[in-house]
């Protein structure tokens, strides 16, 4: 959002080269059900930090990279925008383990612009993956692109069967990643996935492989379905709520599949509302929140971007556990009711009632952007 009545803030200009550092904060997310402010959170919510708000992180037991060091890294990146945010910790921590190697990623197309200003990515590789026969030709193109830029390590972040089969066949000779979906036999430098890594922060799954693989030390410095997403009338409400409070302007973000659930929005809004969604491309998305005062939404890639640019953000969570994919800025506060049913990882209530969303209203989320100092 932005106030209506002020003029547009200048685009900071070291908002996207920056963008996954500022995704290593060390503040601790502020946790709390604002229908019971003094009531106890679970255990999970509060696990992984100390009394003092210090991130407990999972220790790697780091296995160094054998000589020789590594020239030419490719790394495959995720193929989701909150992931893409939730693994640049472990991005960083391969590229001040070998600072000196030329870093490249590998990524699909529609995501590539993530990286624009990241100067310390020395070559994005974008790529594309269609269904059918002509999906069988891009994996060909993909794999000749690969092999064309004659890496000496590949880190594959997704564990899918696929991703560790293109490196291999490129002919990398050293392939990292974890063991998962049959493809250990793939992989030179590999490990399997934890029991203790998976119940904490989602962050911490691609920072404990770098580091149980190659020897790379990191830290977090700091569309799913209906049960994920809070109801477009509580939108509308917000935004006429914060228009008539603050003069605030709203601007609705968000993917292709978000278009519709936007439209809905700004139809109901008396305020009105600008709908961006599906009209920005990534980079063009990281430029438009850094333009903005605060942000509200549900936990999604557009979220992780917020709270990684630093600006002030309220999550709202439903089927999903904020511990594993809450946002990791430092100005950034969850909103989560702790049902018994919750967090149920569905798509869809079971109860068909999806009262982890629709018990938080509008003014609650309008009075935790208020106390975070948005319009102060």
């Amino acid at each position: 959002m932005r106030r209506r009545s002020g003029t547009l803030s200048p685009l900071r200009a070291s908002a996207r080269s920056h963008l996954l550092k500022l995704g290593m904060a060390t503040s601790k997310p502020q946790f709390f059900d604002t229908a019971d402010p003094e009531s106890m959170l679970p255990p999970a919510l509060e696990a992984q930090w100390s009394a003092d708000g210090v991130p407990l992180p999972p220790v790697p037991n780091l296995r160094r990279l054998p000589s020789p060091a590594p020239h030419r890294i490719l790394v495959k990146a995720v193929n989701w925008l909150g992931d893409l945010v939730m693994s640049g910790p472990a991005l960083h921590a391969i590229h001040d383990m070998f600072p000196g190697a030329h870093l490249s990623v590998l990524v699909r197309r529609d995501l590539a612009s993530f990286f624009d200003g990241a100067l310390w990515v020395d070559e994005v590789i974008p790529y594309r993956l269609r269904g059918g026969v002509a999906g069988l030709l891009d994996q060909f193109s993909i794999i000749k692109l690969i092999r064309a830029g004659r890496f000496d390590l590949a880190v594959v972040f997704p564990s899918s069967f696929q991703s560790a089969l293109w490196v291999t066949l490129a002919g990398v000779q050293r392939r990292a990643g974890y063991v998962a979906d049959r493809r250990g036999f793939m992989l030179t430098h590999k490990v399997a996935p934890r029991a203790d890594v998976e119940r904490v922060h989602q962050a911490h799954h691609w920072l404990v492989m770098v580091g149980e693989t190659i020897g790379a030390e990191g830290a977090i410095e700091a569309a799913y379905g209906p049960a994920k997403e809070w109801p477009p009338e509580r939108y509308a409400a917000l935004a006429d709520i914060l228009a008539d409070r603050h003069g605030a302007e709203c601007v609705l973000v968000g993917g292709i599949d978000d278009r519709p659930q936007c439209e809905q929005i700004a139809a109901r809004c008396r305020s009105g509302a600008l709908v961006a969604a599906a009209e920005t491309t990534v980079g063009e998305l990281i430029g438009l929140l850094s333009l903005c005062h605060g942000f509200a939404g549900n936990d999604s890639g557009c979220m992780h971007l917020a709270g990684a640019l630093g600006v002030p953000s309220v999550a709202i969570f439903g089927s999903t556990n904020p511990a594993r994919t809450g946002p990791m800025g430092p100005h950034c506060r969850i909103i989560y009711r702790a049902l018994e049913c919750s967090p149920c990882l569905e798509r869809t209530c079971r109860f068909g009632h999806y009262n982890c969303l629709r018990d938080i209203a509008a003014e609650e989320v309008a009075g935790a952007l208020e106390e975070s100092g948005v319009f102060s």
